[in-house]
């Protein structure tokens, strides 16, 4: 794919990537490869950037397999998995990289799900950072692990949703990260999402609490026509950014895409 932005200070800037799939069972693959320039605007406050060091390149990796379970009358299968991301800055080399091991997901034959992962993570930070205002980080590697539970419910049902709770180092500190979201599909033809994620941290340099939400519309009259439409929030940028996107198919791998992103700022 590929992206433009034109911001009345920044100019126009630009992101290109590249996403694959094999969403075979029981074994399942997929990676993806994003640069975005220095000058792209995604309109969105929270995405990740640094101000000093904009534009970088995101890839990753991940693979999974599912041990079927016949005998069980309420398990489906049971899975493990891992997954290597990284993100490079234009300018400065490797920022962060991360290797997520699912040790276990457990799927039951009603499509409910129950996982449990651990992440090691390392970030490098080229100078004095700001995560919000009044906390700095001091420059340098920052390595941790962290552990997560997580619990999905089947989105056969009318109203579905997912429960997350996340708990280990942040940075040279530790923080809780509880996140959920629901969902309510009325008809065949929309969906409507709810999602909010929260990171309570606690680190020697100062405490803080960031907020990410965002509410979602997928309308679809036919099955050729399709439209998404998702407003995002967080509490420290204070910015909200929408992004709308019309798809219709063409033909059997050949898609029309119309998308339209707006950022606003609080002045």
């Amino acid at each position: 794919f590929y992206m433009t932005s034109n911001d009345g200070v920044k100019g126009s800037g630009d992101a290109v990537g590249s996403l694959f799939s094999l969403p075979n069972y029981p074994f399942r693959m997929g990676g993806h490869w994003i640069r975005t320039g220095s000058a792209f605007d995604p309109a969105m406050g929270f995405v990740r950037h640094l101000k000093k060091h904009p534009g970088g390149q995101s890839s990753g990796i991940h693979f999974s397999y599912a041990f079927d379970q016949p005998a069980s009358t309420v398990l489906d299968d049971v899975s493990v998995g891992v997954e290597y991301s990284r993100y490079d800055l234009l300018d400065e080399g490797l920022y962060s990289d991360a290797v997520e091991l699912k040790l276990l997901e457990v799927r039951t034959l009603g499509g409910d799900s129950f996982g449990l992962e651990v992440e090691f993570e390392r970030k490098r930070l080229p100078e004095k950072f700001k995560i919000v205002d009044g906390v700095n980080l001091a420059a340098g590697d920052y390595r941790g692990t962290e552990f997560e539970l997580e619990y999905r419910s089947s989105s056969k049902r009318p109203v579905f949703g997912e429960l997350k709770l996340g708990y280990g180092d942040y940075y040279d500190g530790k923080a809780f990260k509880p996140g959920g979201s629901l969902s309510w599909r009325p008809s065949k033809h929309a969906q409507i999402n709810l999602e909010a994620d929260l990171t309570s941290a606690d680190l020697p340099v100062g405490d803080f609490d960031v907020l990410t939400s965002s509410l979602g519309v997928r309308i679809t009259p036919t099955t050729r026509l399709s439209f998404n439409s998702i407003v995002q929030y967080d509490n420290q940028s204070e910015q909200i950014g929408i992004n709308n996107r019309f798809r219709y198919i063409l033909k059997s791998g050949s898609d029309l895409f119309l998308v339209f992103n707006k950022g606003f700022e609080k002045e």
